[in-house]
């Protein structure tokens, strides 16, 4: 987990995890086909804060998931995959880490 270190809060704003992908995109049978045999492979996520999260969110971003053990109204995971470029990932660590005050 990555913390502000520049105040008294100390707030998370970006976590770097390896988990089993299934435990990423669960049951969301719009991004995963209910066959896909690599739900139990390992992956790299990022998991980020932001207040840009609403019902259309998921749907413009390609392996963009509800918050992986983080809450899911402000957090969102990115499964680190190369379909998504450093531009966009990191656009979005700084918003996180700007909301981390």
């Amino acid at each position: 987990m990555f913390r502000r270190s520049d105040n008294k809060s100390q707030k998370w704003y970006l976590g770097v995890f390896t988990v089993q992908k299934y435990k990423v995109v669960g049951k969301d049978s719009k991004k995963v086909a209910t066959n896909d045999l690599s739900l139990k492979a390992k992956v790299e996520i990022l998991d980020i804060k932001s207040n840009l999260i609403d019902a259309d969110f998921f749907d413009k971003y390609k392996n963009f998931y509800p918050g992986w053990h983080m809450n899911k109204k402000s957090w969102f995971s990115v499964i680190m995959d190369d379909s998504v470029t450093d531009e966009v990932i990191q656009e979005f660590i700084l918003e996180s880490y700007n909301l981390a005050k």
